[in-house]
């Protein structure tokens, strides 16, 4: 079929021009992709925080079973168990403030627990005030 007017045209060029800009925009590197670090049923299903300290260490939640705090390496492939939080208790999720000091929130009602920079040994909990 011929092309028989100059409409018809512009409206076959837009329509390759926009399937191109198309193409092209899917191809784009993406910005951010997720890929697995560390090895499968390395946490448990209850897997939380997870929070980077300012060293690049990634700290996650349930390492192996709940109650735990597992340690990530900067650049590394497996954790390693960093502390056990207090009996009965289960980390939520973890985060740290300006001195580095790490906060967990647990299933326990209304207590967190606390670690001081560079001290992985027992969690201490403590009840926030309000």
């Amino acid at each position: 079929m011929a092309i028989t007017s100059g409409r018809n045209f512009w409206c076959l060029c837009s329509s390759v021009l926009l399937a191109v800009a198309a193409a092209s925009a899917h191809a784009e590197t993406k910005l951010f992709e997720s890929a697995q670090v560390t090895p499968p049923g390395e946490y448990t299903f209850g897997i939380e925080g997870p929070a980077a300290d300012l060293e690049g260490n990634l700290f996650v939640v349930n390492l192996g079973r709940p109650g735990t705090i597992g340690r990530l390496p900067a650049g590394g492939t497996a954790s390693e168990p960093f502390t056990a939080l207090p009996d009965g208790s289960v980390g939520n999720a973890i985060r740290f403030d300006r001195s580095g000091t790490m906060f967990t929130p647990t299933t326990r009602s209304t207590t967190s627990s606390r670690l001081r920079r560079g001290r992985p040994s027992r969690a201490s909990g403590f009840t926030p005030t309000r």
